[in-house]
């Protein structure tokens, strides 16, 4: 086994052969030998340092390694607890995007290309790219629902729960960045200011204080209308920013070609360097780069040096006139949410402040709600009748308590853990099947002839619902991903997509849909049109019908699962349709009956 099997050792070696002792006869002079002599010391002299690299080297790799076994102990002693925290999750998949080619290039590419094979071998397993970006954008889609502050969630704390470590700058900058590079300035600023606080408190910096003010900068600039003036002026308020740091990036906008903002950033630390009492840079060094920028900005101005000196006066005068302790009136930054018509409107808003648990629209039958034992005269539930709870009277929604034993809720997820695929959604226009960023969680189907628990909870649901299942779909079964959600829609088939459903088996007349896990937070069920709110409850299903007995849709049963804040939320559900039904559930003297 070789000692040091390194490029760099290699190296080293080859140049001690290719020194030339006076043409091979050093034993014919005592002056040549001294030579080897001293070539000996130095060569003792790199391999020395060689071994305090590849010592230091190692010494980062077994600290990572330390790391990631102690992460791996602590997120497998509970694995639904850990991954069930949004931030949590979100550190897991940056630690294997992001972070992970960064350890692979510092740590491992230049010696061990053994353990490079080894770990490329495990790669099939690790998230990617979009796997990051669409864990970061739950994360903010959460913060956004759930109104979190954002120092909150860099601290780990998610409606006053602390179930994860705090975020470092670098840990916020990306995740500023992800939203940056979605045109979403609004959270980029908000991310990239709690990079800077963050970096604030850091011993060991995690992230380039240069870069996240640059990204802070151009997203103010984009979000106050394109008023580059307007945004620096108030990164210049960034606490502690130095005339350094707007130098460097006019300097990062100057190798750019980038005159505009050039002169920006060097304007803007020109005005900070005449308030530093000790000066971070040199005004001959700001008032070149501003000069040749304005020059290249404006080139049918041959006299833009002697305005920058003009500009540099103004400066000085303008300090000297402001008094003593007045602060400068800081320009209004309206940061608004970047949101498309429907997330404007009044359903969007009442959807969000429905999972947050808010009482939008007061039940008039309140005080009319009942509970009861129901076997709807069903053999089978006759000895083991089941609660029923009325959630609301009209559109009629039911809740059950003990609809699932824990027995069937872990075959259920047996069964279709395997299956499981990204939940899609049916395109009006095209009829197709598709994913659809609305929809976030990955879903199965299960026959009934895959299991006799299977059979058994379809026979439950025709004992609870009275429905014929003969036409019903098979049971679907749904995991939600980070901040997994299902935005505002229907469960029947509108007129104008009479196509969805073939006329054999008819529109969807209603739906039974089983809790299969608690949710710590979020993850409820609301009812957009009526107020209503359903809170997971493991075991527990919630029933509606969708259609009007005359076979209208009822537009009141508008839903959606709001974002899984903290757990892991599985469900079941059961569609049932209308053929079958005609004379199980007749038509009324009224088409809204």
């Amino acid at each position: 086994m070789e000692l040091l099997p390194t490029a760099n050792f290699l190296q080293i070696l080859a140049v001690v052969t290719l020194v030339d002792f006076a043409g091979s006869e050093v034993f014919t002079s005592l002056s040549d030998l001294q030579k080897v002599l001293l070539t000996e010391k130095d060569i003792a002299l790199e391999i020395k340092s060689h071994i305090e690299m590849e010592e230091e080297r190692l010494k980062r790799l077994k600290k990572v390694a330390e790391d990631y076994e102690r992460h791996s102990q602590e997120a497998l002693s509970d694995i639904e607890k850990h991954l069930g925290n949004p931030v949590n999750a979100y550190l897991l998949v940056k630690r294997f995007t992001i972070d992970w080619e960064r350890i692979v290039d510092g740590l491992v590419k230049a010696n061990s290309t053994d353990l490079i094979a080894r770990l490329h071998n495990r790669g099939s397993e690790f998230p990617v790219q979009e796997d990051f970006e669409g864990a970061a954008t739950a994360l903010l889609r959460l913060q956004d629902t759930y109104n979190l502050p954002t120092a909150q969630i860099a601290k780990g704390e998610l409606q006053g729960v602390k179930n994860s470590p705090e975020m470092t700058a670098e840990d916020c900058f990306e995740l500023g960045r992800t939203a940056y590079n979605a045109g979403d300035y609004y959270h980029c600023i908000l991310w990239m200011e709690e990079a800077l606080n963050t970096l604030d408190t850091e011993v060991n910096k995690t992230a380039d204080r240069a870069l996240t003010i640059d990204y802070l900068a151009y997203s103010l600039y984009r979000q106050c209308a394109c008023n580059p003036s307007k945004a620096i002026q108030t990164v210049s308020h960034v606490p502690g920013i130095i005339a350094e740091e707007c130098f460097v990036l006019g300097k990062y906008a100057y190798t750019e070609g980038n005159w505009y903002h050039t002169v920006n950033w060097m304007q803007q630390a020109l005005a900070i360097w005449h308030k530093e009492e000790v000066k971070t840079v040199g005004m001959g060094e700001i008032m070149d780069y501003l000069a040749y920028a304005l020059t290249m900005s404006d080139p049918n101005h041959p006299r833009a040096v002697n305005n920058l000196r003009y500009y540099e006066k103004l400066l000085e005068t303008a300090d000297q006139e402001k008094k003593r302790g007045e602060e400068e009136d800081l320009p209004e930054i309206q940061n608004q949410r970047l949101l498309d018509d429907y997330r404007k409107g009044q359903e969007f808003k009442q959807y969000e402040a429905l999972c947050r648990g808010e009482d939008i629209i007061p039940d008039p039958n309140k005080h009319k709600l009942k509970c009861r034992y129901t076997h709807n005269n069903r053999p089978n539930l006759l000895l083991r009748p089941l609660k029923e709870e009325e959630a609301f009277l009209d559109p009629r929604i039911l809740f059950y308590h003990n609809m699932l034993s824990d027995f069937e809720i872990e075959t259920i997820k047996r069964l279709a853990a395997p299956k499981l695929i990204r939940a899609t959604v049916q395109n009006p226009q095209t009829l197709q099947l598709e994913p659809a960023k609305y929809r976030i969680s990955k879903s199965a189907w299960l026959k009934e002839d895959e299991d006799a628990v299977i059979k058994r909870v379809n026979q439950r649901i025709k004992d609870v619902t009275q429905l014929d299942m003969t036409m019903a779909e098979d049971l679907q079964v749904a995991n939600y991903g980070i901040g997994g959600h299902y935005e505002p829609h229907f469960d029947f088939a509108r007129k104008d997509e009479s196509s969805a459903f073939d006329t054999r088996v008819g529109n969807r007349i209603a739906t039974l849909l089983n809790y299969m896990s608690d949710v710590t937070a979020g993850g409820a069920t609301v009812f957009i049109p009526i107020g209503v709110k359903v809170f997971p409850k493991k075991g527990s299903a919630v029933f509606w019908h969708n259609l009007y007995r005359s076979g209208e849709g009822d537009f009141r049963t508008r839903h959606a699962a709001c974002p899984v804040l903290v757990g892991q939320k599985w469900v079941s559900n059961k569609w049932i349709h209308e053929r079958g039904n005609e004379l199980v559930r007749t038509c009324g003297l009224s088409p809204y009956e």
